[in-house]
């Protein structure tokens, strides 16, 4: 590479640092990552969500309104440290978690696919693409293989692509819940996350939580909703410096 070349792509990328920044960020999983945490956050300046047409944006406050649950989320604490730590100024959510289910039931015949796929084309529709996926789910799969986890979240993303574009996606380890966990999904959720030719990303784990960061064994109370969003931040700023890091190695 050049030094003129080189010094564009820095200066592209320093300025992409200091510009202001949107990001659009897609929510998929079970009840952990809808509404069924502890604490209800009121919201943050700069923290939106998407209303119950898909499309139209509104200030975030819990319970989301795609969300399954009547609780709180953490996804608010979230997008308030991005924004805090000028990854974004302006954080908007699509949170449409189904609560208690399986990946059996994301794909393209299952209920919770079906729930959520008019969502996605309505937001389609309007021109909307995210910057991010999260998929926060596993608990429920007590007794799916690795081989079948990871395949059916192939299949998940490959339908949810010819909806909507995702740019990237982040992937929590996520299958402990009441006393029971299943390895075999911790282990196709790590391998999954480390697919960064499809641009899959590993996300945090809440498999090792602290009991006094479960309010009944399985969601998160508030310093669960609190420890669980730093370390989604980190996964946020692990990817966002890879990617960098990346750019300035061509």
């Amino acid at each position: 590479m050049s030094s003129a070349v080189k010094f564009l792509v820095v200066f592209c990328v320093f300025l992409s640092n200091v510009s202001a920044r949107e990001l659009n960020v897609l929510v998929l999983g079970q009840s952990i990552s809808a509404n069924c945490n502890e604490f209800k956050n009121p919201g943050f300046p700069g923290v939106f969500q998407y209303s119950l047409d898909g499309f139209t944006l509104k200030p975030a406050s819990d319970p989301l309104e795609l969300a399954d649950c009547k609780l709180g989320s953490i996804w608010i604490f979230l997008g308030e440290l991005l924004i805090k730590n000028k990854i974004a100024e302006k954080v908007n959510f699509f949170v449409a978690s189904v609560q208690a289910t399986k990946i059996a039931d994301w794909q393209l015949d299952g209920h919770a696919f079906s729930k959520v796929s008019p969502l996605l084309k309505s937001a389609a529709d309007h021109k909307i693409e995210f910057d991010y996926g999260l998929w926060f789910q596993g608990s429920s799969d007590y007794h799916t293989s690795a081989g079948e986890y990871y395949s059916s979240f192939l299949n998940l993303t490959k339908n949810i692509r010819v909806l909507i574009p995702v740019k990237r996606w982040l992937i929590a380890r996520h299958s402990y819940c009441f006393g029971r966990m299943n390895p075999d999904v911790e282990s196709a959720q790590s391998d999954l996350g480390h697919r960064f030719y499809n641009r899959f990303f590993p996300g945090p784990s809440t498999n090792g939580l602290e009991r006094l960061d479960r309010f009944d064994d399985c969601h998160l109370s508030h310093s669960g909703q609190l420890l669980m969003a730093k370390r989604w931040y980190e996964s946020f700023r692990l990817v966002e410096t890879y990617e960098r890091e990346m750019l300035l190695g061509l």
